[in-house]
């Protein structure tokens, strides 16, 4: 095995072996053929499977990306924290159409029947940098078109140094993100600091309150399902998010009564890890504030030119796993 070597390979950088067999398959397999796979989710939404996506949509004359999520249910019982697409193809000249089911979320009991409900929507507009959307409705390809519309990124607005202009955020997001413009509480006995946590900077010039608000609202979160692995909170991800930067005093107001509203409902945890020793933390209850977070989305709504209807949509999206009792706090 040390004498182990994958060659002939054009998406090598991918660095996983279903991408090298999906490949091989294509090279072998004549036009019309289809191909199918179940393999992780990260395949269609993560930097480094570019080379894997290029592949796949250069022979594809049509492909649908069935998604589905790990939480609260997953597709099958033996896996851990392993969100997977089903992707099918039929080979041919390529096309930019993708037909894409919503990110499927589903309790346990209702697995035997999930299959009968997924829906497909065919869209041109789905893929974006290393991403595929999971579009599924009319309001979310005109939200996408909306959000394509922006000529920069929040990345346009990020510092190079470090410096008190910053966002804090958790590592994990979950359904509601930790994001705040003042650092956490942490104490532990062995490490000093907040574990797990990470810093945004922005240049001095532009009101880091405007970011903390664009990234504690439904929008963001929409957009975080949609675009990233629903996995990993990463910089990439929220550089990627389309802002025409405005410095928007309604939004800042609005962030100020936030802050107070979570720190209002937090409470200080204590526990004991391997790692750490005895820690104390505060655990936030986002959820707690949804009515705040739901004016920062209405002022969103006019700065992306969103209509009603699709304001309703965002407000409202996965609510129902979101507000739900077992949801608890922060993730």
């Amino acid at each position: 095995m040390k004498n182990y070597r994958v060659r002939n390979i054009q998406c090598i950088e991918a660095g996983n072996l279903y991408a090298y067999v999906i490949e091989k398959s294509l090279k072998i397999s004549h036009t019309k053929s289809r191909n199918g796979m179940i393999i992780q989710m990260s395949a269609f939404c993560t930097p480094r499977m570019e080379p894997f996506e290029k592949i796949w949509f250069d022979n594809a004359k049509y492909s649908s990306l069935a998604f589905f999520d790990d939480r609260p249910g997953k597709l099958f019982d033996n896996l851990q924290h392993i969100r997977v697409v089903i992707p099918i193809l039929e080979k041919g000249n390529p096309s930019k159409l993708v037909a894409t089911t919503c990110y499927n979320k589903f309790y346990s009991e209702c697995r035997m029947n999930l299959f009968k409900l997924i829906n497909y929507y065919i869209s041109d507009i789905s893929r974006k940098e290393f991403s595929v959307i999971k579009i599924h409705t009319p309001a979310e390809e005109d939200i996408v078109r909306k959000l394509w519309g922006q000529t920069k990124s929040i990345r346009t607005y990020e510092s190079p140094r470090m410096n008190k202009n910053y966002v804090y955020y958790g590592y994990g997001y979950g359904y509601f993100g930790k994001i705040l413009n003042y650092r956490s509480y942490f104490k532990g006995e062995l490490i000093s600091g907040s574990t797990g946590d990470k810093y945004y900077y922005f240049n001095e010039q532009y009101d880091r309150d405007i970011f903390v608000g664009i990234m504690n609202s439904s929008l963001f979160y929409w957009f975080y399902v949609n675009y990233s692995d629903g996995h990993n909170f990463t910089k990439t991800v929220i550089g990627d998010f389309p802002y025409n930067y405005k410095n928007d005093r309604e939004l800042v107001s609005l962030i100020g009564a936030l802050m107070q509203d979570l720190k209002h409902y937090a409470t200080r945890k204590v526990a004991n890890y391997k790692s750490t020793g005895r820690v104390e933390y505060d655990e936030y209850h986002p959820n707690r504030s949804k009515p705040i977070i739901d004016e920062i989305d209405k002022v969103l709504a006019k700065h992306y030119g969103f209509s009603e209807e699709e304001l309703d949509f965002i407000i409202n999206y996965d609510i129902k796993y979101r507000m739900g009792d077992e949801l608890g706090g922060e993730e």
